[in-house]
């Protein structure tokens, strides 16, 4: 036997995919207040000083708090509602002078989490603050700046 094949329906064919996309609220941040570690006399031994989120100052160092103001800063974040974030601090050593003459003092930053998820509302946002005070620190006021980085998982 013999038989005839033919074929159908030409050269081409296709099909289609559903294509979507979200458009989510942007992420926002946004710092009040302002970090201040208040006085600090400079001892042989040096030290630590903490500031808590609440404002709370302490120390690990003889003789090294002078009463006084201080304060902490609040960072508030605005992330849409059930979105997943990271938070991420970064802080350079605080500074005084210039030159030769330039003194530093460390300064370190803790976040109680560094993942959090949004809810469409503000998220107030504070830091555990160490400045670390070296032995016979010079006497100066000292100036930094501290950098909150939030941003979508």
């Amino acid at each position: 036997t013999s038989g005839t094949l033919f074929a159908q329906g030409g050269a081409t064919a296709s099909a289609s995919a559903r294509i979507h996309a979200e458009i989510v609220s942007p992420i926002s941040v946004a710092s009040t207040g302002a970090i201040d570690f208040g006085r600090i006399a400079a001892t042989a031994e040096g030290g630590q000083v903490f500031i808590s989120p609440e404002g709370t100052r302490t120390a690990k160092g003889e003789n090294m708090l002078i009463p006084g103001a201080v304060s902490t800063a609040k960072f508030k974040v605005k992330a849409a509602d059930g979105y997943a974030y990271n938070l991420a601090v970064k802080a350079d050593p605080l500074t005084t002078g210039a030159g030769s003459g330039a003194h530093t003092m460390d300064v370190a930053f803790e976040l109680a989490s560094k993942k959090l998820v949004g809810n469409g509302q503000e998220q107030e946002i504070g830091l555990n603050s160490t400045l670390t005070v070296n032995p016979a620190q010079a006497a100066e006021e000292y100036a930094g700046e501290v950098t909150l980085t939030v941003a979508y998982e």
